[in-house]
């Protein structure tokens, strides 16, 4: 009861503290507000279907959506029907030809699981069979070194290809900062984009907090790095990169990394789980915005709240517009175009209810 009250003042204060932000920024053209447009949704779950996922990835079949969450108990992937009309089990194998090790990231694409484990990137059917691993060089280059939080490693697809991102090798020379798999044509080639030197120069100390989050739309390739507010843009018609600081009002532009040099690698842990940090970008080419979400820094290692933004990029205005988002809202998410699906926390065994954010009634 104690510990509710806490958060509920908690949660009052950081309301304030975005009110007057709001005040304050609309001089300087950012605003800052609460987030109060969207619609809370609720689908019936039974077992196996859990109620939380460590990671979760989109689907769309058919007209639905789906949340696709890897299920630790089971090792399966579990399909929620967002529109609650019906969910489904992908069963996967622990031995055997069709064996995969539990995830650190995946996605769905033309009804292909791409699924990145210990052993590197597979190709699954959508009945769990396994097509292929696919040549990677060195599985260690899938992830940052030393201990890292295994929330910053993510895949994401894009016109029926899917981007691996890749650990730097060497700080003194760019480098290739991922893949991309073409599912059409089961080709894997190097992406044409580099780590910026600024990057190279913190990555081995930030660990994955300077490992890229690599998104795309269109002619664009977005990156970005969790420790940073900037945004690289690249142009695959002109081969030309744009930067665009997408400043907050909330976080630090980024994080200090000479903060990381003296720690032990546990504690380089501890303190990149606790870090501020800004997640994936993504363009919508109707509403022309970037937008992503952010995070404050957590007080302790294994708390659960901490205060979390959703950030509008006009590309015509340059206007940022930054939403509080609720307290009850939790750091898994899934989009889909222009909507944003916000995982509860905290939800009970027969329904996995959710938030709807619309970005054009933002």
């Amino acid at each position: 009861m104690l510990r509710t009250i806490e958060n509920q003042f908690r949660y009052i204060v950081i309301v304030l503290f975005a009110f007057l932000m709001f005040s304050c920024s609309e001089r300087s053209g950012n605003i800052v507000r609460t987030l109060i447009k969207y619609d809370s949704l609720s689908v019936n779950i039974d077992y196996p279907i859990l109620s939380n996922y460590s990671k979760l990835s989109s689907y769309v079949s058919e007209g639905n959506v789906y949340s696709v969450g890897y299920n630790h108990h089971t090792h399966s992937l579990d399909f929620i029907n967002l529109s609650n009309t019906g969910n489904k089990v992908i069963e996967l194998q622990r031995e055997g030809p069709d064996a995969v090790f539990p995830p650190v990231a995946f996605c769905l694409v033309d009804n292909y699981v791409v699924w990145e484990d210990a052993g590197g990137i597979a190709l699954l059917t959508m009945d769990g069979e396994l097509v292929r691993r696919l040549p990677v060089d060195d599985s260690s280059l899938l992830k940052p070194k030393g201990v890292t939080n295994a929330s910053l490693i993510n895949l994401h697809e894009a016109d029926g290809c899917v981007f691996i991102p890749i650990a730097s090798v060497d700080s003194k020379k760019n480098v290739s900062l991922g893949k991309v798999y073409d599912i059409r044509k089961q080709s894997l080639d190097f992406l044409p984009v580099e780590y910026p030197y600024e990057v190279l120069e913190v990555a081995e100390l930030l660990g994955g907090l300077a490992f890229p989050a690599i998104t795309g739309v269109g002619e664009r390739i977005l990156y970005n790095f969790p420790y940073s507010s900037m945004v690289y843009c690249y142009n695959k018609r002109t081969g030309e990169t744009e930067k665009i600081d997408m400043i907050s009002q909330t976080l630090v532009r980024k994080v200090d990394a000479e903060d990381f040099r003296t720690k032990s690698p546990r504690e380089k842990f501890e303190a990149e789980s606790m870090s501020a940090r800004f997640s994936e970008v993504y363009y919508n080419p109707e509403l022309k915005i970037f937008y992503r979400i952010h995070y404050g820094e957590k007080e302790r290692l294994f708390d659960k709240e901490r205060e979390a933004y959703l950030m509008l990029y006009d590309e015509s205005t340059e206007k940022i517009t930054e939403y509080l988002l609720p307290i009850h809202f939790s750091e898994q998410y899934i989009v889909d175009k222009d909507i944003i699906y916000f995982i509860y926390k905290d939800n009970g065994d027969f329904g996995f209810r959710y938030a709807k954010v619309k970005l054009k009634d933002l």
